[in-house]
């Protein structure tokens, strides 16, 4: 991998299918949703970010959204490109050098379309790109070193995609992902107050009933909420009573796949490498992490500890924008786009 260069300005980039975040030099310079405006007539991209969601509300007849991302891959490269120039440019304003930047991917992300996102990142503006696989970038946002002997089991949830990894001596012992996320459980409770309630509620009200009101396990507190939404046979506006308790086994059900993962992950652990997972356990980030009860019942399932940090929402980005030195203990785990661009 070649050396980064000290003159140019050095940024982290977390773009998921839901929020981009930028950070560099201890701090968040971007935190936006991954939405580009276009015009319906003309096809011309006019907003991006926040400015594309106020842009929509005042003329929906005319502005419609896209969201490029889908399940942490890049589905459209105009977009994308149209994304990162503008956010690039709002955080760097007036700086004179082109950017280093390091991107968090999926780790089943392809080799053409980490080609594609390279591509992309390099005519935004970057000089130069790298990519580093979310789970071992959230680590590096804690400040745990992949270059040791010690095994790190990190999972990182996703608006789409779950990726779980474990790393070791700078290299990946085993990796993988899973298309599911915060907007998974959002459905399924939608799912359940259709099948149950006989009512249809919006994004916006199940992802305030995970966030507020739904725990993965019994905490002692059967609460009862009121869910807002509309009746399946006529559609009027109603308002109905639900018990937390009745959410638990839904929760667990659609939470599934998650444990299913990292019980993957960790059986192609050597029985040496189960010492470090009994004392270091999992590190859960992801703005989905801090599910109630999640980190307790992914602990009782898998038999270790499990932690979720401080700010685990932008772990991963915080490791994207780690001093130069780490990344070159890390040759095996990040990537330079050279492999694809030739210039870099």
């Amino acid at each position: 991998m070649k050396s980064f260069s000290r003159s140019a300005n050095h940024i982290g980039i977390d773009m998921g299918s839901s929020q981009t975040r930028i950070f560099s030099e201890n701090r968040l310079l971007l935190d936006e949703r991954t939405v580009v405006a276009v015009d319906s007539k003309t096809n011309e991209m006019v907003g991006f970010g926040t400015d594309a969601i106020i842009r929509y509300h005042s003329n929906p007849q005319r502005i419609r959204l896209e969201w490029p991302i889908r399940n942490g891959v890049m589905v459209d490269y105009y977009y994308t490109k149209g994304i990162l120039t503008y956010f690039l440019k709002k955080v760097l304003k007036q700086a004179l050098a082109r950017p280093e930047i390091v991107l968090s991917i999926s780790s089943g992300l392809s080799s053409v379309a980490r080609h594609a996102l390279i591509d992309a990142v390099m005519h935004a503006g970057a000089q130069k790109a790298f990519l580093l696989p979310v789970a071992a970038a959230a680590a590096l946002g804690q400040g745990i070193r992949l270059d040791t002997p010690d095994v790190v089991l990190s999972m990182n949830i996703g608006q789409d995609v779950t990726d779980c990894g474990m790393f070791s001596c700078g290299g990946v012992i085993a990796q993988e992902q899973v298309v599911f996320g915060g907007r998974t459980i959002n459905e399924g409770i939608q799912a359940y107050m259709r099948e149950s309630l006989q009512i249809i509620i919006g994004m916006d009200e199940a992802e305030s009933i995970k966030q507020d009101m739904v725990s993965v396990v019994e905490n002692g507190l059967d609460m009862t909420f009121a869910v807002h939404g509309r009746r399946v046979v006529d559609g009027v506006s109603v308002v109905m009573q639900m018990t937390s308790s009745r959410m638990y086994p839904i929760i667990q059900m659609y939470l599934e796949p998650v444990a299913e993962l990292a019980e993957r992950i960790i059986r192609q652990a050597s029985p040496d490498m189960a010492e470090d997972l009994l004392k270091h356990g999992l590190l859960l980030t992801g703005g989905t992490a801090r599910l109630s009860g999640l980190d307790k019942w992914l602990a009782n399932r898998l038999g270790i500890p499990v932690r979720v940090p401080e700010h685990a929402e932008i772990s991963a980005v915080m490791g994207c924008s780690r001093t130069l030195d780490e990344y070159k203990k890390i040759p095996d785990l990040i990537e330079s786009g050279e492999k694809y661009y030739g210039r870099n």
